[in-house]
Parts: structure tokens; sequence; C-alpha cells
């Protein structure tokens, strides 16, 4: 999986609400479990970056409808958006993307 398309599961993971504490709750540094060597980190102003040491990339998150995590950036000139279903527990969000990939997210 390429770099970009992994950036944008991420941020359609990310983005699942509206509610202020789906924001707190996915504000700052997660590792991404599948990638071991991959981070994300979500800032307050929707913003974020992620991919691995020396490779970081970002864009925008937002919560849709509550439950929807919607990540934005530009590859290539173009703007690219992406939609995951996003659920959480104590220590993970789970993110899951419109084809059914799913990214996990802990706490470093």
């Amino acid at each position: 999986m390429r770099f970009s398309q992994i950036l944008i599961l991420l941020a359609a993971c990310t983005v699942s609400g509206c509610k202020p504490s789906r924001h707190s709750q996915l504000e700052g540094k997660w590792n991404v479990r599948e990638f071991g060597d991959h981070s994300m980190e979500f800032f307050s102003d929707g913003t974020y970056v992620g991919g691995q040491p020396g490779e970081k990339r970002g864009g925008k998150w937002s919560i849709v409808n509550g439950d929807r995590l919607k990540l934005s950036n530009v590859v290539n000139g173009t703007e690219t958006a992406s939609l995951f279903a996003m659920s959480t527990d104590d220590k993970a969000i789970t993110l899951t993307g419109e084809q059914g990939a799913v990214i996990t997210l802990t706490r470093p």
C-alpha cells in the first residue's frame, strides 16, 4: 500500500463524528498498529501529520455526522478526501474505510 493511500485511509478513519468529545479523543499522537513505524498526530486546529519517520505528510481532519473521520490532503496537486467509520475504546481508535480496510490507532 502506498504512503498516500495510507494517509487517505487514516484521514478518513480519524474524523468520524461532530461531537467535541470525538475531537478531544482524537487529538494528540498515535501509532498505526498495522504499520509499525508509522504514526499520526491530530491537532486541535483540524490539521494532521502522519507517516513514517522522514516521510510525514499532512492535511486536514474533521468529524462528520458524529461518527466518521474525514481526512483531506493534496496529492500531486489534487485535493483528495477519505471517510472512515470510527470506533473507540480506552486504548485504541479503529478506523474502517469505505472499502473495508481497517486501521488501528494506539497511543505511544
